[in-house]
């Protein structure tokens, strides 16, 4: 799969259906480090509107071929931008979340110039953990609860 083969559009508020549904499913609520209760479609449809209006925050959908296969979002939080990623079960083999992240890393670069990305993973999350691995993070943490990664780029660097 080649990084052509998808794109990282951002999301719109016709979305709201389509994150919902993927955030309650039980692969990713098991691997949310905060609850893994669903989540309510009022909790869900304030949140996702306030993601949307928030200029720390951006939210891609990724899709192949016009299908959505996944999400990547960034949030700003103190001095990083925190990255959430959810890939379709159907889209999990091969590299497109690899390809994923590394798109978003560009337009973070753009957006948020040298601001380092970082993504908390569940230590029992080791597909994610080789993911951010894979794709040059390094491990900043390593607690009992999560292990932090982080991507630092220097301003202007590409991805």
């Amino acid at each position: 799969m080649t990084e052509a083969s998808i794109v990282l559009r951002p999301a719109a508020p016709s979305d709201v259906s389509l994150l919902f549904d993927w955030v309650n499913r039980p692969d990713s609520l098991s691997n949310k480090l905060q609850t893994q209760a669903p989540i309510t479609p009022a909790r869900h449809r304030a949140w996702f509107a306030e993601r949307l209006a928030d200029p720390d925050s951006a939210i891609w959908i990724a899709e192949r071929d016009g299908e959505p296969l996944g999400q990547v979002r960034l949030q700003r939080k103190g001095g990083g931008l925190e990255v959430d990623i959810y890939i379709a079960a159907q889209a999990r083999r091969g590299r497109l979340g690899g390809l994923a992240l590394a798109q978003a890393a560009r337009l973070a670069a753009v957006r948020w110039p040298g601001v380092p990305l970082l993504a908390r993973v569940k230590p029992a999350n080791r597909a994610s953990r080789r993911l951010f691995l894979g794709c040059g993070y390094t491990v900043v943490a390593d607690r009992p609860d999560q292990v932090v990664y982080e991507l630092r780029r220097s301003a202007g660097a590409e991805a």
